[in-house]
Protein backbone atom coordinates (compact mmCIF):
# COMPACT_ATOMS: atom_id res chain seq x y z
CA UNK A 1 0.00 0.00 0.00
CA UNK A 2 3.05 2.32 0.87
CA UNK A 3 4.75 1.18 -2.61
CA UNK A 4 1.32 2.74 -4.19
CA UNK A 5 1.59 5.72 -3.04
CA UNK A 6 0.04 6.05 0.43
CA UNK A 7 2.01 8.56 2.43
CA UNK A 8 2.17 6.17 6.34
CA UNK A 9 5.12 5.13 8.03
CA UNK A 10 4.49 1.42 8.04
CA UNK A 11 4.84 0.82 11.52
CA UNK A 12 1.75 3.45 11.97
CA UNK A 13 -0.09 1.36 8.99
CA UNK A 14 0.57 -1.92 10.83
CA UNK A 15 -0.91 -0.99 13.44
CA UNK A 16 -3.89 0.13 12.34
CA UNK A 17 -4.32 -3.23 10.31
CA UNK A 18 -3.29 -5.13 13.72
CA UNK A 19 -6.13 -3.07 15.20
CA UNK A 20 -8.84 -3.82 11.95
CA UNK A 21 -7.98 -7.63 12.41
CA UNK A 22 -8.63 -7.57 16.24
CA UNK A 23 -12.23 -5.61 15.73
CA UNK A 24 -13.24 -7.90 12.26
CA UNK A 25 -11.54 -11.11 12.99
CA UNK A 26 -8.96 -12.62 11.24
CA UNK A 27 -11.71 -14.15 8.30
CA UNK A 28 -13.44 -10.91 7.36
CA UNK A 29 -12.82 -9.95 3.60
CA UNK A 30 -12.20 -6.66 3.56
CA UNK A 31 -9.69 -5.44 5.96
CA UNK A 32 -7.61 -2.75 3.39
CA UNK A 33 -11.19 -1.36 2.86
CA UNK A 34 -11.71 -0.70 6.82
CA UNK A 35 -7.76 0.47 7.08
CA UNK A 36 -8.51 3.05 4.37
CA UNK A 37 -11.43 3.88 5.88
CA UNK A 38 -9.22 4.82 9.22
CA UNK A 39 -6.56 6.45 7.11
CA UNK A 40 -6.91 10.81 6.57
CA UNK A 41 -7.45 10.84 3.00
CA UNK A 42 -4.38 13.67 3.10
CA UNK A 43 -2.15 10.88 2.69
CA UNK A 44 -3.78 9.74 -0.56
CA UNK A 45 -4.80 12.34 -1.62
CA UNK A 46 -4.73 12.23 -6.04
CA UNK A 47 -4.73 8.41 -5.36
CA UNK A 48 -7.36 5.86 -6.75
CA UNK A 49 -7.97 4.14 -3.39
CA UNK A 50 -9.40 0.84 -5.11
CA UNK A 51 -5.87 0.97 -6.37
CA UNK A 52 -4.33 1.15 -2.70
CA UNK A 53 -6.31 -1.56 -1.44
CA UNK A 54 -6.01 -3.60 -4.27
CA UNK A 55 -1.97 -2.87 -3.87
CA UNK A 56 -2.70 -4.67 0.01
CA UNK A 57 -4.52 -7.53 -1.00
CA UNK A 58 -1.97 -8.41 -3.39
CA UNK A 59 1.28 -8.13 -0.88
CA UNK A 60 -0.79 -10.00 1.80
CA UNK A 61 -1.72 -12.94 -1.13
CA UNK A 62 2.33 -13.56 -2.05
CA UNK A 63 3.25 -12.99 1.57
CA UNK A 64 1.17 -16.04 2.54
CA UNK A 65 1.55 -18.27 -0.89
CA UNK A 66 5.73 -17.47 -0.12
CA UNK A 67 4.75 -19.16 3.61
CA UNK A 68 2.73 -21.84 2.14
CA UNK A 69 5.81 -22.95 -0.18
CA UNK A 70 7.83 -22.76 2.58
CA UNK A 71 5.78 -25.19 4.62
CA UNK A 72 4.81 -27.68 1.85
CA UNK A 73 8.71 -28.15 0.71
CA UNK A 74 9.77 -31.70 1.82
CA UNK A 75 13.17 -32.57 3.28
CA UNK A 76 15.72 -34.10 0.84
CA UNK A 77 15.21 -36.86 3.73
CA UNK A 78 11.93 -37.41 3.67
CA UNK A 79 11.71 -37.30 -0.08
CA UNK A 80 14.38 -40.39 -0.48
CA UNK A 81 12.50 -42.16 2.40
CA UNK A 82 9.66 -42.14 0.25
CA UNK A 83 11.53 -43.47 -2.65
CA UNK A 84 12.43 -46.35 -0.91
CA UNK A 85 9.64 -47.59 0.78
CA UNK A 86 5.90 -47.65 -0.95
CA UNK A 87 2.85 -46.43 0.94
CA UNK A 88 2.23 -50.19 1.84
CA UNK A 89 5.85 -50.60 3.33
CA UNK A 90 7.50 -52.58 0.63
CA UNK A 91 10.07 -51.73 -1.50
CA UNK A 92 8.62 -49.86 -4.86
CA UNK A 93 9.75 -52.55 -6.94
CA UNK A 94 7.02 -55.13 -5.06
CA UNK A 95 8.19 -58.25 -2.74
CA UNK A 96 11.78 -58.93 -2.94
Amino acid sequence: MIAAGLAVEKNVLQEELDEVINEFSSNYEHHFDKLLLRIPKRFYRGLNPALIVAAGVIAYHDIKARRLARTRTPSKSSASSRRRTSSWGSSPRGST
